[in-house]
């Protein structure tokens, strides 16, 4: 089981990345996964990890309106990515998508467009840090939407799959969108893996509510 643990960062007057580390480490000592005090480490590409065998993989991400965790067993990389809702322009759009998906996001009505190009931007994000690349690889190089996105880009609800093959590789995202975030995760789609719903909580005191 993957499990994501997000926070509101309203009230909070430190750094969102050590709140995103505070809410990972609150997180996954109420599941028993980690003690206290755990290590970690980067790998050349800057991708984090636990220190010493078997931890468990994870990934981090924050905007102005959502901090969120991602762990999941050792042998299973994750990544996630939490964005603020927002319009693109013309000259973004152009550097994040591939040729098919700028023709889905122009031929959608305004009020859609914005939501598809949420989905867009944190499948990416969330793909390469699943990857480890961070952006070696350009944006507009691969696809992450199609046309049948209807159900997927609905506002609210909870964790909503989606499967995708991205450069070859069969990905499973599980994503979200709220009034003013995007919140997406990506993971490699094999037989039993599933993502429990993302659970909010407040640093020192773990989770409040699902």
């Amino acid at each position: 089981m993957i499990y994501t643990f997000t926070a509101d960062p309203a009230g909070w007057d430190g750094s969102l990345h050590d709140l995103a580390y505070r809410i990972l480490e609150d997180g996954l000592s109420g599941l028993g996964w980690i003690g206290s005090d755990p290590g970690y480490g980067t790998d050349p590409y800057g991708k984090p990890f636990f220190t010493g065998e078997g931890m468990p993989e994870f990934n981090i991400s924050h905007c102005r309106t959502l901090v969120a965790a991602a762990a999941a067993p050792c042998g299973i990389p994750v990544g996630i990515d939490a964005e603020r809702r927002f319009s693109p322009g013309t000259a973004l759009l152009a550097e994040i998508c591939s040729k098919e998906e700028l023709e889905i996001l122009q031929s959608a009505p305004l009020g859609r467009r914005d939501s598809l190009a949420g989905l867009l931007w944190s499948r990416k994000e969330s793909w390469l840090k699943w990857k480890g690349t961070g952006l070696r690889i350009r944006l507009s190089s691969f696809s992450v939407l199609a046309k049948d996105e209807e159900s997927a880009a609905g506002p609210g609800g909870g964790w909503i799959p989606v499967k995708r093959t991205v450069r070859g590789e069969k990905v499973l995202f599980f994503e979200q969108q709220g009034a003013d975030h995007t919140l997406c995760l990506c993971c490699e789609d094999s037989p039993g893996i599933d993502a429990a719903p993302p659970r909010m909580c407040v640093p020192g005191q773990g989770e409040t509510r699902i």
